[in-house]
């Protein structure tokens, strides 16, 4: 049993040695956050329209008004690019905390990430399939989690 003497202790040991490093599990699951950010993030310049469906948002199915330009012409592809280099930057960003050894940072990074993950739970929520807002919903959670265990 871990008395209060030994809480503190360990507390203050922490807060006078910033660098030390949290628990390996917390800093791996980070560094997957990081490597699907990368990875989405480049495949949305390669790929857009497949990688908005990844997302859960259909944007090759043709447009219901017929007047409306061909969908490969659709300035909805454009701004998955712009989400794509949002998740870009968010993973090169934990990469370049972690060799920098600054856990603290990638938890404030992943803890204000959380909102970007529950913003994107909303829209997949309203406008995409229910598999996908979930998917969304738990990967907030997570994210917060670890962002909060980095700290």
């Amino acid at each position: 049993m871990i008395g209060v003497k030994s809480l503190s202790h360990n507390l203050t040991l922490h807060l006078l040695n910033p660098f030390t490093m949290p628990h390996p599990w917390i800093q791996f699951t980070a560094l997957i956050y990081a490597s699907f950010g990368i990875l989405l993030g480049l495949y949305t310049f390669i790929s857009p329209i497949s990688a908005a469906l990844l997302f859960g948002i259909d944007l090759a199915s043709p447009p219901s008004n017929p007047a409306t330009p061909p969908f490969t012409n659709n300035p909805a592809i454009h701004f998955v690019r712009v989400f794509g280099g949002r998740n870009l930057a968010i993973g090169l960003a934990v990469f370049a905390f972690y060799w920098q050894r600054m856990p603290r940072a990638i938890g404030t990074l992943l803890l204000c990430c959380t909102a970007c993950g529950v913003v994107d739970t909303v829209v997949t929520g309203a406008w995409a399939t229910r598999g996908s807002a979930l998917v969304h919903a738990v990967g907030a959670g997570v994210m917060g989690a670890v962002g909060w265990g980095m700290m």
